[in-house]
């Protein structure tokens, strides 16, 4: 099933092997930590309440009512707290519902005739009140009536403790989520703000569509664009710099000394001659391209560190690589750097030069404070090449942080949650 898919994304050896699943799965344990502090709460507030019901007790066991009936009559009544509680959280759901949609960007809905559902909520409303509601029943129903009724009732060494030791473990559940939150909020500002090996802020791109697919009108826009204010520099390149989604090639690429029916996943990408700079990539080993050596956009290429190792070269300099129909050498080797969110380990990456290639983007690098500034005037330009097309184009590091926008949710969630355990806990301590 689609759904299936979408939770169980990520396989290792053809099989499923986690995914969205494990957000459902942390959040169901979260409810169910919050689900238990507020069980507690229950049983802790409804034993304090138990001195002013002690008399009802008593007098209930002197007129014969049997501890099964007392028993009967506590779980009752925290039952239909519980059932309550479910009616309201179901209000509370139809009216925030909208709302949730919103700040998570889906589109959840209301079960409203899925059998399934409404068993799982009953049933969770049954086991909810019977566990609130068994200490105090239990606990209630023992009382002697000799002792209420004199008015000697205390509670014991044991019932103290107890009662504190709950007290204590719906504070450890508090504090254990809040400590989960600060990881999560700490990791997803890691994950937003890392170095990825190049430089994406102040930088940005748009699609190369149009006129712009011809090489003279793209190397026109390149010229008129750098003379604009606030224009740093102008690539282009066959990837999105953020995004480069890895294939493995099998007679595709070839290298000295590939050993036979040896495959690398390795990415070629076709870039121009700035494509480093304007990323501003760190060499390795090696040279960058340049314009001055009329042999590099022939037969010159140039290789990541992992590619490098991929290969099982040592020195890669002036290796042999075959790519498709174009035959050439190794120039250079780039530090290794991040071209896909920070959950997929570094590919190898293989560049060449294609100038005139008619698709993919084109990078623009703005100076900084002065973004606004060239985004207005790479507009004029963009009009006047390529009239039939709106410029429509996208930051990089808002590309980027898109990437981890499941995660960013998951940490606002988080804190909201941490937030609700530590009041309940704090109401509970509160209502002692």
């Amino acid at each position: 099933r689609f759904g299936d898919r979408y939770l169980h994304n990520i396989f290792v050896n053809g099989k499923p092997s986690g995914g969205r699943i494990e957000y459902v799965q942390i959040f169901s344990e979260v409810a169910v930590f919050i689900l238990i502090i507020a069980c507690i709460n229950f049983m802790n507030l409804a034993t304090a309440r138990s001195v002013k019901r002690a008399k009802e007790v008593g007098v209930r066991k002197v007129v014969g009512s049997s501890r099964g009936n007392l028993v009967g009559q506590f779980f009752g009544e925290s039952l239909l707290f519980s059932f309550l509680a479910m009616i309201l959280s179901i209000i509370l759901l139809v009216v925030l519902l909208p709302a949730f949609n919103s700040f998570t960007g889906k589109q959840f809905g209301f079960p409203l005739v899925n059998l399934s559902f409404w068993v799982s909520l009953i049933s969770l409303a049954l086991i909810t009140g019977l566990v609130a509601g068994s200490y105090p029943a239990l606990y209630l129903s023992s009382l002697k009536p000799v002792l209420i009724l004199k008015g000697t009732l205390r509670f014991t060494r044991g019932a103290v403790w107890f009662r504190k030791g709950l007290t204590i473990f719906q504070f450890v559940l508090a504090i254990w989520l809040l400590i989960a939150t600060i990881v999560i909020t700490r990791q997803t500002s890691y994950v937003q703000n890392a170095h990825l090996g190049y430089d994406k802020e102040n930088m940005l791109y748009t699609r190369i569509e149009g006129e712009l697919s011809k090489k003279n009108k793209y190397l026109l826009f390149k010229q008129e664009a750098l003379k604009m204010p606030g224009v740093a520099m102008v690539d282009r390149t066959t990837e999105v710099p953020q995004a480069m989604n890895f294939v493995v090639y099998d007679n595709e690429i070839t290298w000295q000394g590939k050993q036979n029916n040896f495959n690398v996943g390795i990415k070629p990408a076709s870039v121009g001659f700035d494509f480093v700079k304007i990323m501003k990539l760190q060499m390795a080993a090696g040279r960058d391209f340049s314009p001055t050596n009329p042999t590099d956009s022939t037969d010159a290429f140039l290789v990541n560190e992992e590619a490098v190792r991929e290969m099982g070269w040592k020195d890669a300099i002036g290796k042999s690589v075959q790519a498709w129909a174009k035959k050439g050498h190794i120039i250079g080797v780039l530090k290794d750097f991040h071209t896909q969110s920070l959950h997929e380990p570094i590919k190898p990456i293989l560049l060449d030069i294609k100038e005139g290639e008619y698709f993919g983007v084109i990078v623009i690098r703005t100076q900084p404070g002065k973004t606004r500034e060239a985004i207005a005037s790479m507009a004029k330009v963009y009009k006047d090449i390529n009239p039939k097309y709106p410029f429509s184009y996208q930051f990089v590091d808002e590309e980027y942080k898109k990437l981890y926008s499941s995660e960013l949710i998951i940490s606002q969630l988080s804190i909201v949650f941490a937030v609700v355990a530590i009041l309940i806990s704090c109401l509970g301590l509160l209502g002692l």
